[in-house]
C-alpha cells in the first residue's frame, strides 16, 4: 500500500509535464496537417494477363494454362515495374505533365494472383487520374519490351477504365496516438531518470 501511495505521489509530482507534452506534440501534429495543401487520390486495380497462343487445331497444347501460370508470375515482375522511379518518370512524361516539381506519391500492393492495387495521390484530381492511367499503358508497354519473344510478354490493362478519384484523407487520429504514446514514453524516461537522481 506504501509503494502504490509512493507512486501516486510520483504520478502526480510529474503530471503537469505530461499534460504539457500531449498538448505540445499533438498541438504540433494538428498545426502540420492543417497547413498542409490539400491533396487527392485517384486509385484502381490492374490486372495483369498473358495472352495464350491461338489454338492449334491439329493438336493440344496447355498453352491455356501455362499462360495462367506465367501470369501470376509476371504480376509479380508488374509490382516492381510500378515501384521503379524510371516507369514513373516515363508515365510522366507520356501523361504530358508539365509541373515536374509537384511532389506525388503512389502506393502498390499485390490483392491476387493477377490483381495489384494502385494508388496515386497528387495536388490535383486530375493529374493523379491521368497518371494512373498513364502507368498502367507504360508498364505494360516496358513489360512487352523485356519479354523475350511476344508470347511471353505480359499485357496489364485496369479492371475500371475510369480510376476512382477524390480528396486523399489523412488518418490524423493514427498521427494523434503516435504523438500521445511517444508524450507517455517521453515523460516516462524523464521521471525515472530524474527519481533515479534524487535518490
Amino acid at each position: 500500500m506504501k509503494e502504490l501511495r509512493d507512486y501516486l505521489k510520483i504520478f502526480k509530482r510529474y503530471l503537469l509535464l505530461l499534460v504539457i507534452l500531449l498538448v505540445g506534440t499533438n498541438g504540433l501534429v494538428l498545426t502540420y496537417f492543417l497547413n498542409q495543401p490539400e491533396r487527392f487520390k485517384a486509385k484502381a486495380v490492374m490486372y495483369v494477363n498473358r495472352t495464350p497462343e491461338p489454338r492449334n487445331n491439329q493438336y493440344y497444347t496447355f498453352e491455356g494454362y501455362y499462360a495462367g501460370l506465367a501470369s501470376k508470375e509476371q504480376t509479380d515482375v508488374v509490382v516492381g515495374l510500378l515501384k521503379s522511379n524510371d516507369i514513373s518518370r516515363l508515365a510522366w512524361e507520356k501523361a504530358a505533365l508539365t509541373n515536374s516539381s509537384e511532389k506525388i506519391t503512389t502506393e502498390v500492393r499485390k490483392v491476387g494472383p493477377q490483381l495489384i492495387n494502385v494508388e496515386v495521390r497528387a495536388q490535383s484530381e486530375e493529374v493523379a487520374k491521368k497518371l494512373l492511367v498513364s502507368l498502367a499503358v507504360v508498364v505494360s508497354e516496358r513489360s512487352q519490351q523485356l519479354a523475350k519473344n511476344e508470347n511471353q510478354a505480359a499485357e496489364v490493362t485496369l479492371v475500371n477504365p475510369e480510376p476512382e478519384a477524390g480528396p486523399a484523407s489523412v488518418n490524423l487520429p493514427l498521427y494523434v496516438a503516435i504523438a500521445s504514446v511517444g508524450s507517455l514514453l517521453l515523460t516516462f524516461l524523464i521521471t525515472v531518470i530524474r527519481e533515479y537522481f534524487r535518490s
